[in-house]
């Protein structure tokens, strides 16, 4: 994962930094021999080492390290797998089919992600807001015939249900003078932060709502 806020560099611009030719940069393993440096991607068999920029600037300034931050962030770029793992575990794919979602021709294909440094990411948010938006879990074609159900079906998913109560809120609060910016803010102050797209979206609908009631 590749936190919010963090600046991206990989084995090339952490040699340069340091003055020393990529090769010998990987060769050394120089990266292991700096107290408190962090891989940002994942392990794998062939990693491409991504690290923090601001980190290695620290450390080639002899001062210490700034702390990677750990708390979840809408904007958080996250690799397929992370993706995966942060879909809620009732609705989580496999990871076969999760990779059957980057296929253009599938109906629930994931939004275009982003490169960084050959490896593809996706934001936290766009992940979270696709997921609301994926057909639910299960049978198709509904429940076998015969089958009553015990309790009414989910018709939203509480993070989406809590936006749209606070961004009703805020308009009723605010009426006209409420801005995109402002929900965003308050999407991100409780802990419900989205892109500054789905937040305009949000405010779009709860107006269209309030308009029709």
């Amino acid at each position: 994962m590749i936190p919010y806020g963090v600046t991206p560099a990989d084995d090339e611009t952490a040699a340069k930094l340091f003055d020393m030719s990529t090769g010998y940069w990987r060769d050394t393993k120089r990266w292991t021999k700096i107290p408190g440096l962090k891989l940002l991607n994942r392990d794998s068999k062939r990693p491409r080492r991504v690290f923090s920029l601001e980190q290695l600037q620290a450390a080639l300034a002899g001062e210490e390290l700034p702390l990677i931050p750990t708390e979840p962030h809408p904007k958080d770029l996250l690799d397929l797998e992370e993706a995966r793992l942060s879909i809620p575990a009732e609705r989580r794919p496999t990871e076969k089919t999760m990779n059957t979602y980057r296929a253009p021709s599938s109906d629930t294909r994931l939004p275009d992600p982003v490169d960084v440094f050959g490896t593809e990411y996706w934001p936290r948010a766009v992940i979270e807001d696709w997921d609301e938006k994926r057909k639910p879990v299960g049978n198709p074609a509904g429940r076998p015939v015969g089958v009553v159900e015990t309790k009414p079906r989910a018709t939203s998913y509480p993070k989406a249900e809590q936006r749209r109560a606070l961004v009703r809120e805020l308009l009723t609060q605010h009426g006209a003078e409420l801005t995109p910016d402002t929900v965003w803010n308050a999407l991100q102050d409780a802990n419900l932060g989205v892109t500054e797209l789905y937040a305009e979206r949000l405010l779009r609908e709860a107006r269209k709502a309030a308009a029709e009631s």
